[in-house]
């Protein structure tokens, strides 16, 4: 055997048991895997309530397509539907951040769907698509304007956080001192709530005409100097 021979040999006996380990490894993570999976998740309706199939509270997350490896781990999450965060502080930004996504539905419409009603969240799961509901973390991009919340609710949105950190036109956010409550316009606009102030979440509670729900994460008495990051809101 010359040197050459000799030198191609110790390199394939080198990288082999390299090789079967992956191999070994890889099997042993399937098994893991099918061994904890709940027997119910196929019968079971998953929803994230603060999500995204793709970048997720990042710089310019909605500057690039979604990515083949975005789409599919969209596929395989087993997730009925998100609450997908697309508002920005103007309501033409809004729409802005809405129309890519309705890109991204026409350009996926076997793995994404938008949801509108309860109906539709039982599509997804049977269909084995991910569905998107369209929510807002604050109500600025409302501009003051009460038909603004009709035109958004006809495109889609079905979750609106009354205030995020500061006060905007419905009430104190959860980083105002005053704490005083909502405002005038807010009596009238009160059907979701998340990191708004105490007071505010009192009087929307008082004042409902459905049912709310909180997390327990939004009111809560916090330094001002540390705003509330993950506060997620819900409704019914």
């Amino acid at each position: 055997m010359d040197r050459r021979d000799f030198a191609k040999l110790a390199g394939v006996a080198a990288v082999a048991p390299q090789t079967i380990l992956r191999a070994h490894t890889a099997r042993a993570t399937e098994v893991v895997r099918e061994r904890t999976v709940w027997p119910g998740y196929e019968r079971t309706i998953a929803i994230d309530c603060l999500a995204s199939p793709g970048p997720f509270n990042t710089p310019g997350a909605t500057d690039n397509p979604l990515t083949p490896e975005m789409v599919a781990n969209a596929k395989s999450s087993g997730i009925t539907a998100v609450n997908l965060t697309v508002s920005a502080n103007t309501f033409a930004d809004t729409f802005r951040q809405m129309a890519y996504w309705e890109n991204e539905l026409q350009a996926h419409p076997d793995v994404l769907m938008k949801i509108y009603s309860l109906a539709d969240v039982r599509r997804a799961k049977e269909t084995g698509r991910l569905g998107l509901i369209y929510g807002f973390q604050n109500a600025t991009m409302l501009e003051g304007d009460a038909t603004n919340l009709d035109h958004f609710q006809r495109f889609g949105v079905r979750i609106i956080q009354l205030t995020y950190n500061d006060r905007n036109i419905l009430g104190d956010g959860c980083l105002e001192p005053a704490n005083a409550g909502l405002s005038r316009y807010g009596y009238h606009r009160r059907r979701a709530h998340g990191s708004t102030h105490e007071r505010p979440l009192l009087d929307a509670n008082e004042r409902k005409t459905c049912p709310i729900l909180s997390d327990g994460r939004g009111g809560q008495n916090q330094d001002a100097d540390e705003p509330w990051r993950e506060a997620r809101p819900y409704t019914t």
